[in-house]
């Protein structure tokens, strides 16, 4: 089955459903899958695990997961942009030697998790829902281990080319620099990008840097240059253009509607 790109809009997305069935797929954002009874079956990063009340997943951004229900489960399932959580952003470019916490790697995570998912029933306040996973990501992280983030073993370079643009989006690289790294030719690389993740590469990139530019306006009292400049921008004339054309406001705008 041919692995495909799933491109999500909002910053933070949770669910609630039964028998979770998904096929390999892989997106920018950090996902949480937590199996609440039954058992469902996880695969992440080549590593298969049935998940039992109470256990968890977690995928890292551009992990390659899927999920088979053998039964039956009731889940939740929270899917994060990266950008809400920069703070762990040197994390995203490893992998965890094993993806799934069990039961008893999870008892202080789950009531935040509880808390999160009442958070979001009710009034959605978006200090509070960062704040709890600010909480469940550091538990998360106090459980786990890592390697270093493999290149894809199998003949898809999809994986591979999103963790190269994770890496490096708030530089300044060009789709030559992309092709060469993976080590094929350019309008290829520039074909599959946009037929596999449903635009083009320039566009991405704007919207990871107007995504993690929307968090330092809200959570910081930088400038709007710096914020441009940090956020890779060559001026900040391009970045109130391109902010505007994907968020449709100013990033001033933007900043004074939260505060």
């Amino acid at each position: 089955m041919k692995l495909f790109y799933e491109k999500k809009s909002q910053m933070i997305n949770l669910y609630e459903g039964t028998d979770m069935t998904f096929p390999p797929h892989l997106h920018k954002e950090i996902e949480i899958l937590i199996c609440k009874k039954g058992a469902v079956e996880a695969t992440c990063n080549q590593q298969t695990y049935i998940l039992q009340e109470s256990e968890i997943m977690v995928a890292l951004p551009n992990s390659i997961h899927s999920y088979e229900t053998p039964d039956n489960c009731e889940y939740i399932l929270c899917i994060i942009s990266p950008s809400t959580l920069p703070m762990f952003k040197p994390y995203y470019q490893k992998e965890f030697t094993s993806p799934f916490f069990q039961k008893e790697q999870t008892k202080k995570i789950t009531p935040f998790i509880q808390m999160l998912l009442e958070e979001w029933r009710i009034d959605r306040n978006q200090e509070l829902m960062l704040s709890y996973l600010s909480v469940i990501f550091s538990l998360i992280l106090k459980q786990a281990t890592f390697t270093e983030k493999a290149t894809s073993p199998c003949c898809d370079i999809l994986p591979s080319l999103l963790l190269f643009v994770e890496a490096h989006y708030l530089e300044q690289f060009t789709l030559k620099d992309l092709a060469s790294h993976l080590g094929f030719h350019p309008s290829y690389v520039s074909r599959l990008f946009s037929e596999r993740v449903h635009c083009t590469l320039t566009h991405y990139v704007m919207e990871l840097r107007v995504s993690y530019a929307k968090h330092l306006l809200q959570n910081t009292e930088k400038t709007i240059t710096e914020i441009a400049y940090e956020c890779g921008f060559a001026t900040q004339r391009t970045f109130n253009r391109v902010f505007f054309q994907l968020v449709k406001s100013s990033p001033r705008e933007f900043r004074k509607d939260f505060l």
